[in-house]
This record gives C-alpha cells, sequence and structure tokens, in this order.
C-alpha cells in the first residue's frame, strides 16, 4: 500500500490554484519561523541586517515608543508617535549572524504573554522579545479579544519583528529631526502613502466621534491618519504585514510571491482572517504603479 508524506503535500501546496493554496489553517508562527530557517531567505534576512549596520556615516539609533500607564503609545500634536531615541553600537557580521540563529531558537521555544489590555507589540524587555498580551485590546471604542486563530496571526507578527529586527535609525542632519530610518530607501519603493486613507470601521467611528464633540470628520480623522502613515511607513511593519500575506497563502520557503496571490489577498485576506491590523491601509497603499516593486521587494527581503 502506497502513502503519501504529508510534508509532501505540504511542500506540494504552492503547485496549487491561488485559492486552495488561501487562507492556510495551520500554525502561523510556525510556517513563519520554518520560512526564515530556509536557506534562501534566512541569507536574505542576515543580507538586510549587515546593509542595516552599513547604512550613514551617523551614529546607530535605536528608538522606542512612548507609552502612558496603559502602555498606549503617546502622540504629538501632529499626530506622530513619541520617541525614546539611543545611541547603539554597530554589530559586525558575526555578531549579527549569532544573534538571529539566538533569535530563532527563543521565538521557537517560548512566547512571552502577559494579561495587559493593549494590542501587542514586540521587542519589549532587555532581551527586546515579542510580548502576546492576552487581555484584549481597545479598537477605538470597543474592547476587542482575538480568537485562537486571530492571536496565532498576531504571535506571527511579533515574532517575525524580532527575527527581522528592521527599526534601527542612523543621525542625517539632512533629513528632518535629523534621523533616518536605515532601510527605508530600500522597502518605500513599494507603497505609495497618499492613499491611505480610513477603514469602513474607523470612517464609521469618527463620524460618530464628530457629532459628540462637534468637529468634523476631516479634522478629527486627520492626525489618526498621520499617525497611520509614521506607523506603517517603516521597514519593520512593512515587513511582517509581507509576512502575513506569506503566511496566509502557506509559504514555507523560497516560493514566489505573484500579482496573482497579491490580487486574491486584496479581495480575501481580510474577510478569511477576520482580522484587519491595518491590513485595509496596507493594500491601499500598494497601488498599481507600485506593485512591481511590491513584488520584488517581498521576494527579496527575507520574508
Amino acid at each position: 500500500m502506497n502513502e503519501t508524506n504529508p510534508t509532501t503535500i505540504e511542500k506540494s501546496r504552492y503547485l496549487l490554484p491561488i485559492e486552495q493554496q488561501a487562507n492556510y489553517e495551520g500554525s502561523w508562527t510556525n510556517l513563519m519561523i520554518e520560512r526564515c530557517k530556509d536557506i534562501i531567505i534566512k541569507k536574505q534576512i542576515l543580507n538586510l541586517l549587515i546593509e542595516q549596520e552599513q547604512i550613514g556615516v551617523g551614529d546607530l539609533l535605536r528608538f522606542d515608543f512612548e507609552r502612558n500607564e496603559e502602555g498606549e503609545v503617546i502622540y504629538n500634536e501632529n499626530g506622530e508617535p513619541k520617541k525614546n531615541i539611543k545611541h547603539r553600537k554597530r554589530k559586525n557580521k558575526d555578531e549579527i549572524t549569532e544573534e538571529l540563529e539566538k533569535n530563532l531558537i527563543l521565538v521557537q521555544s517560548s512566547t512571552p504573554i502577559s494579561f495587559i489590555r493593549r494590542m501587542p507589540s514586540g521587542q519589549e524587555g532587555p532581551e527586546r522579545r515579542e510580548i502576546i498580551h492576552l487581555g484584549g485590546y481597545a479598537d477605538f471604542d470597543q474592547l476587542m479579544v482575538p480568537n485562537f486563530k486571530q492571536l496565532n496571526i498576531i504571535e506571527a507578527h511579533e515574532k517575525g519583528h524580532v527575527l527581522r529586527d528592521f527599526n534601527v535609525l542612523y543621525a542625517n542632519p539632512d533629513r528632518i529631526g535629523g534621523v533616518e530610518i536605515c532601510l527605508a530607501n530600500k522597502f518605500v519603493q513599494g507603497f505609495d502613502f497618499s492613499h491611505l486613507g480610513l477603514s469602513e470601521g474607523e470612517r464609521v467611528y469618527f463620524e460618530k466621534l464628530s457629532r459628540v464633540d462637534g468637529n468634523s470628520v476631516s479634522n478629527t480623522s486627520f492626525a489618526y491618519r498621520m499617525s497611520l502613515v509614521n506607523y506603517l511607513n517603516t521597514p519593520f511593519e512593512e515587513a511582517e504585514r509581507m509576512s502575513q500575506l506569506k503566511n496566509y497563502f502557506g509559504f514555507r520557503g523560497s516560493e514566489k510571491f505573484t500579482k496573482e496571490h497579491l490580487a486574491y489577498a486584496r479581495k480575501h485576506y481580510i474577510e478569511d482572517t477576520g482580522f484587519d491590523n491595518n491590513m485595509t491601509q496596507f493594500f491601499q497603499v500598494i497601488t498599481p504603479e507600485k506593485e512591481d516593486a511590491f513584488i520584488e521587494i517581498i521576494n527579496s527581503a527575507g520574508i
């Protein structure tokens, strides 16, 4: 009697029609980690982490968002998140390689959790580990408690941050604020943030808010929109939403993400997952003019 190896079935998933690849039901965390161990993907991650250390003549800097007692990010009057910026030492290739291998072991072996009510945020604490908050989070005026599938999406996203630590700045006096995100010029090619708008739920919320405080919807939502641009327009966040798309289609290694995958995800990803961590805006800013660059980045940036 001939039996088919389940692993063989999974590895041939990419050969199926796209609609059958979509909405992967296994562990997105295990899938993401397996993909990052792939020899091609791991080399891509290392290349970007090394490039990050070599960019710019100014000091390398690390930033963390300022938060209030409830753990919420604090914004200034321009809708920009406040940051604590610290100097950091440049790492050599061996140090970067050793750190990535250590982080692969860490994210696979354990998941730090807490019961604070806030959206999960990666890279917290002295080891800059992901921490998954199980107490739910505020989605405007509603408390949202993720289900198991949504928690798995969140977990994979946050663990990806630990592995793809594309969150380093360098001092650049020619830029506004005197700093620049190291890998910004590479990732920005795939997006047009002038097209970022509100999701339907956000629009309804701001209309409701405007009736309460008397402000116009446009004035009320402007600061929020600007905060989204500042948040999403970073390699750190763009990379993990790219990873979500590869997880959605069950990619296990260096399979090529295509325009057909992107088109299908635009129509079905949010409905299938039931979870919109600003994926509405993510799809908005991948405009037709930017699709070719987006496809090149998602297939070359260790995603």
